[in-house]
């Protein structure tokens, strides 16, 4: 069960989250010493050591977890037969370890060449699982109910259609599982995202943002904002979002963040997690490469938040390069400080975000005492 935040004194909130700097920088044994055994690896033959690296994370990471992650795709798919099958194509090429299933998710309406794709598409990784729609439900059903973690080792990989992956995104994701599991943060992250933000979208206007640019010798970053074009949510977090989701709609209530747009945002999954995020002091990990290189990328397709001739939504602002090589495997170090991010994208400041949820804190879902009581029920 995740540690109580909504009734801790502020200043025992802030010390908390601050703290993490301090110990993140008292390197790992077993994490530096993988490290010095890669970079060796690398520096005697970069071209003929990949496998020999990904060998040794692989390694580490059935040291650092109990047993292996259970990882299981979710493709949220409508109307779009191009993009879904770019998005599954790129999902077929790339490189697992272990069995990996996938489900597929069609609105109810979709149209008939869609169908007959996804009950034709052969997926060689593991099984395969469609899920259609009678009803037509709209984006938050279809996101929110496309997967739930059958255990505590079971987590969900959420990608809509107008998505790619790179063929290396589940090594970035079990990797990053591992390093997060070794860090004093783990209670802390709800996902792994596979994809960079190049805009701050809860502010107004928008804000470009390049995070390899502010944080150049950071590989990655957290933020209280969870990540719709390609990301990985834990099994314990998902839950309690399904469970705040649930009691937020029900009672009909508010929790406002402040000075958020997602405070006004409509049809958006996402809203309701950043709430939750916000009050709960909770982060996504996101990659942090040149040029905002990922493991997903965005090719901004028409659907229910991007209308033709959007000028806020462009390629140029969404779609980011991915990893087309294995050489991010090299120099991947998360135990030094990761730059931690609030809603908005500025530095988070504890004690202030404390402050503010002991004044929302009384105002979460009425009646507040049994929503709380309902989301840290065991």
């Amino acid at each position: 069960m995740a540690e109580r935040l909504d009734h801790q004194p502020a200043t025992n909130l802030a010390q908390q989250l601050h703290a993490h700097s301090v110990r993140y920088a008292h390197k790992l044994d077993r994490h530096e010493s993988l490290q010095t055994t890669i970079s060796h690896l690398w520096h005697i033959s970069p071209s003929c050591n990949s496998l020999c690296i990904l060998q040794l994370r692989v390694s580490y990471l059935e040291q650092t977890l109990s047993s292996y992650p259970h990882l299981t795709i979710c493709v949220i798919t409508y109307n779009r037969l191009l993009a879904l099958q770019r998005l599954l194509l790129s999902l077929n090429h790339a490189r697992y370890h272990e069995h990996v299933d996938l489900r597929i998710s069609v609105e109810a309406g979709a149209p008939s060449d869609l169908l007959r794709y996804v009950e034709t598409f052969v997926w060689v990784h593991g099984s395969k699982t469609v899920h259609v729609r009678v009803v037509r439900a709209g984006l938050i059903p279809a996101v929110v109910e496309s997967w739930f973690p059958a255990n505590d080792n079971c987590y969900g990989v959420l990608l809509e259609d107008d998505l790619e992956v790179s063929p290396y995104f589940y090594e970035w994701l079990m990797f990053a599982l591992a390093m997060i599991k070794k860090t004093d943060m783990h209670n802390r992250v709800f996902g792994i995202s596979l994809y960079t933000p190049r805009v701050i979208e809860t502010v107004n206007p928008y804000r470009t943002f390049l995070p390899d640019v502010e944080f150049p010798h950071s590989p990655a970053f957290l933020q209280q904002m969870p990540c719709s074009w390609g990301a990985m949510f834990f099994p314990d977090a998902w839950k309690k979002y399904i469970k705040y989701l649930h009691h937020r709609l029900i009672y009909n209530g508010s929790l406002l963040v402040p000075n958020s747009r997602t405070n006004g945002w409509v049809g958006s999954w996402k809203k309701y997690f950043v709430e939750l995020a916000w009050a709960e002091a909770l982060f996504m990990l996101y990659p942090n490469f040149k040029n905002q290189t990922s493991f997903s990328t965005n090719y901004v397709e028409q659907g229910a938040h991007v209308v033709l001739g959007d000028k806020l939504h462009t390629r140029s602002m969404y779609t980011v390069p991915l990893h087309t090589t294995d050489t991010w495997l090299k120099n991947q170090d998360f135990s030094f400080p990761l730059p931690l991010l609030d809603v908005l994208g500025n530095l988070y400041k504890a004690e202030k975000s404390a402050n503010d949820l002991s004044k929302h804190s009384c105002q979460w879902i009425c009646p507040a005492s049994r929503v709380q009581a309902s989301l840290y029920s065991t």
